[in-house]
């Protein structure tokens, strides 16, 4: 079916999933049931009460993913699932901004990543995509702070090819890396 993982990507993440047989606790009727119901909602964007019948109860596939994110199970079966193509690498950032009820609420930026810019109180999403696409990582960050120190962080641990990004991500440290590249691409903007 079409919004259902494959058996190559259902072995890369079934041992990460709550449930098995061998774990202590209530064992899961069918985690791939669970696992495809999940893929199905963020796949299609629907609401929960939206899941057709054939996965089960929309309330218990709803709470069951709820208890698994605050475990960090969906990161780390992203993390698993993640096979990137790194010949380019894009960075670049938005701003989200807060509602109005949110900014006269006291809150510390390092529990909620929200900080005071010329436009109002918002969070910097900071995102690393690869070639085809897809988020490698994403960083969340003050809303005034700068790019260019989240450069570093997002390009961790990748052997990226090329890496385009608008020059607020620009600094010493991210010319002085193997990848860099002055070149320019078709648009005529710098490839970093």
């Amino acid at each position: 079916r079409r919004h259902e993982i494959s058996d190559a990507q259902w072995l890369a993440v079934s041992p990460l999933l709550s449930g098995k047989a061998t774990d202590c606790g209530v064992t899961g009727k069918d985690n791939r049931l669970f696992f495809n119901a999940v893929v199905w909602i963020m796949r299609t964007g629907c609401p929960w009460a939206d899941l057709p019948e054939r996965f089960c109860k929309f309330n218990a596939v709803c709470k069951r993913f709820r208890r698994m994110a605050t475990k960090g199970v969906w990161e780390r079966a992203f993390h698993a699932l993640q096979a990137p193509e790194l010949d380019w690498v894009m960075l670049d950032s938005t701003v989200v901004r807060a509602p109005s009820i949110q900014q006269a609420k006291k809150s510390t930026a390092a529990t909620e990543c929200l900080g005071r810019s010329r436009g109002g109180i918002g969070t910097k999403i900071h995102a690393c995509v690869e070639s085809l696409g897809n988020a490698v990582r994403l960083i969340a960050t003050e809303g005034q702070a700068g790019d260019s120190l989240q450069a570093l962080p997002l390009l961790a641990d990748l052997q990226p090819g090329k890496v385009p990004a608008d020059t607020a991500y620009a600094s010493d440290a991210t010319r002085a890396l193997a990848f860099y590249t002055a070149d320019a691409a078709d648009d005529g903007t710098r490839v970093h």
